[in-house]
């Protein structure tokens, strides 16, 4: 990661309780349902989520295979999960954390994803993470996201 970064935060509110949208972020057959939506079939997807447990994602696309893959570096169900994020092609791996906040209604998301300054890809990122994050909220029912 170069020296200068910048935190581009995505925030959902899911009127689902934060242990089962904690869950849907680990669990492989709920990964399928919002991971990259609409980008092709996921080939390849392992989780071994626990502190120092890694992640691989392969997604065929229209020009050819994509991978990401990290490992996870906190794991305090239902409240926080952070892990690296490598994406094929890429310079540097990132951090995403994922801070998940009880509510009355259910629980606010912030999916914080820090990347190199220097990439320009601030929007691109914001708006995969809110695309994943709507994905997510069909695969656990909760149509009324915000």
């Amino acid at each position: 990661m170069s020296a200068r970064t910048i935190d581009v935060p995505t925030i959902r509110h899911f009127p689902t309780p934060a242990d089962r949208v904690f869950d849907a972020w680990i669990s492989p057959a709920e990964i399928r349902g919002w991971f990259g939506p609409g980008l092709g079939e996921l080939t390849r997807l392992e989780i071994d989520a626990h502190e120092g447990g890694s992640f691989f994602i392969t997604q065929r696309r229209t020009h050819g295979e994509v991978g990401h893959w990290g490992q996870y570096l906190i794991v305090d169900r239902p409240y926080c999960l952070a892990f690296t994020w490598n994406v094929t092609g890429a310079q540097h791996a990132d951090i995403v954390t994922v801070a998940l906040l009880a509510t009355d209604a259910g629980c606010k998301v912030k999916v914080t994803h820090q990347l190199d300054a220097s990439t320009g890809a601030a929007g691109p990122t914001r708006k995969g993470w809110a695309r994943m994050l709507d994905a997510m909220c069909r695969v656990l029912r909760a149509e009324a996201c915000a």
